[in-house]
């Protein structure tokens, strides 16, 4: 009895499938726009892409944030910034 319930503990690992990631490095997210690094640190020098979080050592996007930001046409921070503060009184508004 205690074999079946390891062997059935180790089948429930292997179908695991890994969580998609939240927040991304610059590496990943230059390549998810087809971007060098390079370029993608420029852009965010020159305030071209959403605000990063750092998170310790790490500088990370949020990744669903990206996302909308593309969908939105990838504007500059600061109308980025605009847009999602637009979106938020809309919400509180509402709700």
């Amino acid at each position: 009895m205690v074999i079946d319930l390891l062997d059935t503990a180790k089948c429930a690992r292997k179908r695991r499938q890994p969580l998609p990631p939240l927040m991304v490095d610059a590496k990943r997210s230059a390549r998810l726009f087809s971007l060098g690094l390079r370029t993608w640190r420029a852009l965010d020098a020159a305030g071209k892409v959403p605000l990063p979080t750092k998170l310790g050592a790490r500088v990370l996007w949020h990744l669903p944030e990206l996302r909308r930001w593309a969908a939105a046409g990838c504007p500059d921070r600061l109308t980025w910034e605009r847009i999602k503060q637009d979106e938020a009184n809309q919400r509180r508004k509402r709700g």
